[in-house]
Order: C-alpha cells, then sequence, then structure tokens
C-alpha cells in the first residue's frame, strides 16, 4: 500500500503535536510493509534529507505567512502527489484537508485527520475561523474515511456534519529517565526543583494563565516554560514580558533531543493550562515520564488523564493558584505515586503500536471500498466493450471479477462467442492469482479487462457458493482444455494454438493430443526463450501466430507471467487467448492431476507442492494462509 502524508510542516520535528504525529505513525506503518512518502514544508525543513526511518520526504516551497503557508503548500503538495500513483492521500488538520476533495475528483481515496478544532484556536482571526470550518466541511463531504483523536471530537462531527469517525488517539512511548546534567548546566535545574510547560506557545495553550497563578501562588520551584512559537510572535513577547520581573520563570526557546528528555524526566509537575486540545501528546509524554500532572478540565485534557491528572477550571487563575499551591503542600511520595499511576495508564493504553494497526483498520476500509468500486468499473467497461448477448453472474473477491459458472456453461459461452472474442483474453483464476491481484494494482486491471476470470481454483467457488451463488463450480484450466480437445475431436472445426512450455513439454503434448484427439486441428506449437524478447522478436511471433489463424490460442507462461502477455497482445493476435498455467504438463503427461477426492476438498494444490516442492512452497503454504485471511477480513466488511 502507498500513502501519501500531506498537511504536517515537516519531520523529524517537536515544534508540535501534528508533527510527532505523523512521524511514529509513518514509521510504523512502514515497519508494516507500506510504502509512506510524507511532505513537508520547504521552509521549515533546515536539514533536508531523502529518507528517515524508512520514510520518503519530498519537500514542497510555501510562502512563511500565517494565512498563506498551509494551503499553497498543500496544493502543490497536492497536485505533485496526484502523478505518483498512492492508493491513499492522508491528509493531516483542518486546513490542509480543505483541499482533499482535488484527489477526490481523480478517483482518489482520501482519509483526513483532525487534530483538534483548529478555528477555536485563539491566534485565529475571523477569515481564518471561517476558513478552518470550512476546511471541517469538506472533510465532512469528501473523505472517504475520518479519523478523530477522542470521543469529543468524535461527537462533534456526528451532531455537526452527520458523519461517522474513528476514533484513533495519539500515542507514546515508553522513556527513559535521565539525570538533570544539561539543564543544570544552562538553567541551573535540579530534579523536581520546577514546575513545567512544554508546548507551543501559542494562545490557545493558556500559559499566560500559568505565569499569572505561579506569580500569585508565591512558590519556590521554579517555572520552566519551553517550548517555541508558532505564527505567534506577539504572544511570544506578550509572555516575556509577563516573565521579565521573576528570575524564577525560565522561558528556555524551543528544545529537543537530551535536554527535553531531561526537562520531562525531572520536573516535579507538568501543567497543561489550554483552552483547546486534540489530544496532546506533550501530556500524553509527561505522564509517561511518571510526572505528577495538572491540567484544565476542558473534555480533551481530562479525558485524557482519566482521573490519573490534577485538574483545574479552565480559564480560572484563581483555580489554578490554588491547585499549584496545594500540590506543593503535598508529600513528597504522594505526587510521585500520582506520576506512576499516570505512566501505568498511558503507557497501557496509548501506544503507537496500537495507533498504527488501528490506522491500517481504516486504509483497509478504505482499499476494499476502492476494490469493489474499480471491480464494478471494469465489469461495466467489458460488458460495454464487448457487447455479448448476456453476461454470467460475478463474485468480486479481493477485487477480483471472478465468474461464477460451471464446465458446461463456460464450454457453451465460448462456443456461442468464440470468433466475436478474437484477439481477447481468459483468465484462469486461483488462491495465488487472487492474492497477487490484491496486492498489485497493475495485475488486477490485467485480471478485471480478460473476457473472464474462470475459477480454477476451488476455494473461488467455495468463496462464491459462501456469498450467496449456490451455483459456482469449479472450470479448472486442464479440464476445460480437454472438453474443448472433445469438441475439436467431435469435429467442431476450430484450430488450437499452443505458446508457452518447453520444447520438449509441447514436443510430448503434441504426440498425446495427436493419439488421443486425431480429428483435433493443431495450427501450432511454439516454446518462446525463457527471457525478455526484444520489439522485433515479439513482432516475428505475432505474424506466426496470426499466420497459423487460430481460434484458441492456449498460452502456458505461469501466473502472472501468461495474465500480463495476454493483456499486453490483446487485439494484436488472432484467437481468443486462455492462460491455463501447467495445463500443458498435465495433457503432456509431465505432471499427474491429484485424485478426485482430493479435488473436490481443495487439496489439489498439496500434490502439486509435492511434485515441485522447491519452486512452490512459497505460493502455496504462504499464499494460501495470506488468501484466506484476507477474504475473511473481506467477509467480516460485507456483514
Amino acid at each position: 500500500m502507498k500513502i501519501a502524508m500531506i498537511g504536517q510542516k515537516g519531520i523529524p520535528s517537536r515544534a508540535g503535536g501534528v508533527e510527532i504525529h505523523v512521524e511514529e505513525l509513518a514509521a510504523g506503518l512502514v515497519e508494516a510493509g507500506a510504502q509512506v512518502d510524507v511532505y513537508c514544508r520547504r521552509y521549515y525543513c533546515k536539514n533536508r534529507v531523502k529518507m528517515h526511518r524508512g520514510i520518503r520526504l519530498y519537500y514542497i516551497p510555501t510562502i512563511s505567512t500565517k494565512h498563506l503557508d498551509a494551503i499553497i503548500y498543500t496544493f502543490f503538495a497536492t497536485v505533485i502527489a496526484l502523478f505518483r500513483g498512492y492508493d491513499i492521500f492522508h491528509y493531516h488538520a483542518c486546513g490542509p484537508s480543505s483541499l482533499c476533495w482535488i484527489p477526490r475528483l481523480f478517483g482518489k481515496k482520501v482519509v483526513c485527520t483532525t487534530h483538534g478544532l483548529d478555528w477555536k484556536r485563539a491566534k485565529w482571526g475571523a477569515i481564518g475561523q471561517d476558513y478552518l470550518k470550512f476546511g471541517e466541511k469538506i472533510i465532512g463531504k469528501y473523505a472517504n474515511e475520518i479519523i478523530v483523536l477522542n470521543e469529543p471530537m468524535q461527537s462533534y462531527f456526528q451532531e455537526t456534519y452527520g458523519r461517522d469517525t474513528n476514533v484513533i488517539p495519539n500515542g507514546v512511548g515508553e522513556p527513559a529517565l535521565l539525570d538533570a546534567d544539561l539543564i543544570k548546566a544552562k538553567w541551573g535545574l535540579e530534579k523536581n526543583s520546577y514546575i513545567l510547560f512544554l508546548g507551543r506557545l501559542v494562545p490557545e495553550k493558556g500559559i499566560h494563565y500559568l505565569i499569572e497563578a505561579y506569580k500569585q501562588a508565591g512558590l519556590t520551584k521554579k517555572l520552566v516554560i519551553a517550548g517555541g512559537s508558532s505564527h505567534s510572535d506577539d504572544y511570544v513577547e506578550r509572555l516575556a514580558a509577563m516573565s521579565i520581573d521573576d528570575d524564577n520563570i525560565i522561558m528556555t526557546g524551543f528544545v529537543s533531543g537530551q535536554t527535553l528528555e531531561e526537562l520531562y524526566s525531572n520536573a516535579f509537575l507538568y501543567v497543561l493550562p489550554s483552552d483547546v486540545e486534540g489530544l496532546p501528546i506533550s501530556l500524553l509524554e509527561a505522564m509517561s515520564y511518571r510526572r505528577c500532572c495538572l491540567v484544565s478540565d476542558i473534555k480533551e485534557n481530562a479525558g485524557t488523564g482519566q482521573g490519573r491528572v490534577f485538574e483545574f477550571l479552565h480559564g480560572d487563575v484563581k483555580s489554578l493558584c490554588e491547585q499549584l499551591q496545594a500540590i506543593d503542600q503535598m508529600e513528597p511520595e504522594a505526587v510521585e505515586r500520582k506520576g506512576v499511576e499516570a505512566a501505568e495508564y498511558v503507557l497501557t493504553t496509548y501506544r503507537w503500536s496500537s495507533v498504527v494497526d488501528k490506522t491500517l483498520q481504516v486504509y483497509d476500509l478504505v482499499y476494499r471500498d476502492m476494490l469493489k468500486e474499480e471491480a464494478e468499473y471494469y465489469l461495466t467497461l467489458n460488458k460495454e466493450r464487448l457487447k455479448l448477448d448476456c453476461f454470467p453472474d460475478i463474485c468480486t473477491i479481493l477485487g477480483v471479477n471472478v465468474w461464477v459458472t460451471d464446465m458446461e456453461k463456460t464450454v457453451r459461452f465460448v462456443e456461442e462467442n468464440i470468433h466475436r472474442l478474437s484477439g481477447q483474453y481468459v483468465c484462469v483464476g486461483n488462491g495465488h492469482t487472487t492474492v497477487t491481484a490484491f496486492e498489485e494494482a497493475d495485475y488486477r486491471r490485467v485480471q478485471n479487462s480478460a473476457v473472464a476470470v474462470l475459477p480454477d481454483g476451488e476455494p473461488l467457488s467455495i468463496v462464491s457458493r459462501r456469498r450467496g451463488f449456490r451455483d459456482a463450480k469449479r472450470v479448472t484450466g486442464p479440464d476445460f482444455m480437454e472438453q474443448m480437445f472433445l469438441k475439436g475431436q467431435a469435429g467442431d472445426g476450430l484450430k488450437h494454438y499452443f505458446y508457452g512450455g518447453s520444447k520438449e513439454t509441447l514436443d510430448a503434448l503434441k504426440k498425446v493430443l495427436n493419439e488421443k484427439y486425431p480429428q483435433l486441428q493443431i495450427a501450432g506449437m511454439y516454446s518462446p526463450p525463457y527471457r525478455p524478447l526484444s520489439d522485433e522478436e515479439d513482432r516475428e511471433i505475432i505474424e506466426m501466430i496470426n499466420a497459423a489463424g487460430p481460434d484458441i490460442l492456449w498460452v502456458g507462461l505461469g501466473a502472472p507471467k501468461q495474465e500480463r502477455w495476454m493483456y499486453e497482445h490483446q487485439g494484436r493476435v488472432k484467437g481468443l487467448m486462455f492462460g491455463v498455467g501447467a495445463g500443458f504438463d498435465y495433457h503432456a503427461g509431465k505432471l499427474k492431476r491429484a485424485p478426485k477426492w482430493m479435488q473436490r476438498m481443495s487439496l489439489e494444490w498439496l500434490v502439486r507442492l509435492l511434485q515441485d516442492p522447491r519452486r512452490l512452497w512459497k505460493r502455496y503454504l504462504v499464499t494460501n494462509v495470506k488468501f484466506m485471511w484476507y477474504v475473511h477480513k473481506e467477509n467480516r466488511k460485507m456483514k
């Protein structure tokens, strides 16, 4: 799965919760096997690298201004990403998500994560707030799936836009506690000697309440304000002016690395006095460091702390001051116990591995919807393109349109339509080809562009029957070949051409066919070299096949090579092509079919595996497990 992440300023970064979230999520997705590309704002990233923790980074130019930065960057990132073949566009935050309608216009799938109700943030004026509300409306209308960080935001989207959302909170890792080395050298800070705020210095964080309350509380412990501006220089200057007359208030500026870890590790108390939050990563991190925490009582903070943190009335300086004084007077052991309790809760509840797993589940919902729409598109296209009098029922399995048929119906269909289908092709599907198509979009296109995908493997027929198609039967490649040979023996006049296999196999096959079906018209046989053909060689082969005038062209190159060959030669060769894999070897007597009872029990693969274990063990043992797992998940979604 290939994913584009758009909306964050850039990674790696500790400047904001969105950036931390995107980095940890993207790294986890890469570990899970996805390809993740993160689009960064060029001006924001000073040390630009192409790869970080397995994530590919692209740097997009923009204008570093409060109102135009995000929208210009998002527009260019989206346009560039449209040409890179992503399965999912994942937007972060309301502003960037306002352009999520663009990939939807091009049939792309979109997931939007809302990290908070951004329009409530004090840094935005009336125009900015209106645009962010517009971004929310766009998310509600165009996103295939929406992710929110907590239940209050889930209720908000349901009540305001009538949209169901997926609650996936932020995560946190278990940190190592560090001694106060760097922070002691820089600011004279020792363990439990200071109260800490750490985050972006923006009005909605309520840092001005904290400074005012601290000055009123008369505490001996220092107050450390750690963080930098986010298009909020005026507010930072205001905080500096409030602190200038108190030497115990330390404004460190932006911190990261060991300095940040030491600040968390040694704080007596962490305070988050915010008016607006999504799900604050800084609070999760402080709790993970076993710090006693004091937060404003907004729903987002209280919901995160779940009783493991102290609270005060948000926006109320007096309430905050009283709580600071009360906690300062507590026994040190009680303060420590509160921190340990917080850490135990947060480290079991908020894990990045869980965030990744839940996000993959959301992607899976979107991906399967995409497969369904894609399959319906190809089915409609084939019906219009082929203009057949009748079309069989279709059971879409893992995005592949598999025919609901039996041997009699299939043979009759071919007899009635073979001449009008000259130049087209038929795939013979099984668990291996279906899983490959599910995982590879180009091969899925090849399968669904065929006249038919016949259920060669019994599992495909079983799935079809369990989904309500009771008449679905298996139509194996070798059995279908035999039926067409019998028709040839009876004098149907159809010419057969055999392309693929080794010369030895073709010689043996010709001998068997001449003995068993002497009336069968063999137009020709050709064993291509086991290497890519030049354009000139390919033209010569096409001319040779067409000169023979076949009605049926049997292709035995093995999957997925034979299906790709038929797709590339669609309309260029005469005859209806059938990709039959090992069908040549079976009829030549080089491979033995499984007994009928094993075929009925879907165990023919086991006989094949025993005959050629070195080549087939991965296909059957790994792919069969994948097939069962993928179908299980698809069935659950269909309920």
